[in-house]
């Protein structure tokens, strides 16, 4: 991928935790807002209690979003799964998004 199209200002959000504490629907939502894509390879997902879920390889266009849902699945090009056999997300929550040097990258409040 040509290295120009990267951008060093990244502008990366959690847009919404949907179904949290319900294994079957929960998952996250991650959204590119950046003028560029974003590397997300080694990145984690982070809960309160420490449980983490780290990105395997993966480019984030602009304007791309994935999902990382909560239970068991395969990876497709929009949606991964941490592969738990129990809820990860409770309301109330804080879901941390690092990035793989571990700098906190976005947060987002579960309601």
């Amino acid at each position: 991928m040509d290295p120009d199209l990267f951008t060093e200002d990244i502008q990366i959000v959690i847009r919404t935790v949907v179904g949290a504490g319900n294994l079957d629907s929960e998952y996250v939502e991650i959204y590119n807002e950046s003028d560029g894509v974003v590397d997300l390879t080694g990145w984690q997902l982070v809960d309160e209690e420490g449980d983490r879920f780290t990105f395997p390889a993966l480019i984030l266009n602009i304007e791309g979003a994935i999902e990382v849902h909560s239970k068991t699945g395969e990876h497709t090009v929009i949606e991964l799964y941490w592969q738990a056999d129990s809820p990860i997300w409770q309301p109330g929550e804080i879901v941390k998004l690092v990035d793989a040097g571990g700098n906190i990258m976005a947060t987002y409040s579960i309601p």
